[in-house]
């Protein structure tokens, strides 16, 4: 896995909204409260599932916690399955979705 400031393992797992069913990574509870989470409604990343790259945003699912899609050509390249555990890691990307760590 490459190095990523923020790291845990995640259960990957169904979220259901409204009519719509999601495959997902829940962020640790620990995780969700550290700024620049705290106050912003989606947070724009870089990182890594099960060692596979990912981008996208840190969503919010109520109480607190927040979810990443996974979607279907992703979980079947990288042979995942719902109900499993991987090794994760991101980084945030600022509000505008530039990453912080490629500009001098």
């Amino acid at each position: 896995m490459t190095t990523y400031p923020y790291k845990f393992e995640g259960r990957v797992d169904h979220y259901a909204f409204e009519t719509y069913a999601y495959t997902v990574i829940y962020l640790p509870r620990e995780l969700s409260t550290h700024p620049p989470l705290a106050g912003s409604q989606r947070l724009r990343i870089v990182g890594e599932v099960a060692d596979h790259p990912v981008a996208g945003a840190w969503q919010p699912a109520g109480g607190g916690r927040r979810y990443f899609v996974l979607s279907k050509r992703f979980l079947k390249e990288a042979r995942i399955a719902v109900g499993e555990w991987w090794k994760c890691g991101s980084r945030w990307m600022t509000p505008c979705g530039d990453d912080p760590e490629s500009h001098p």
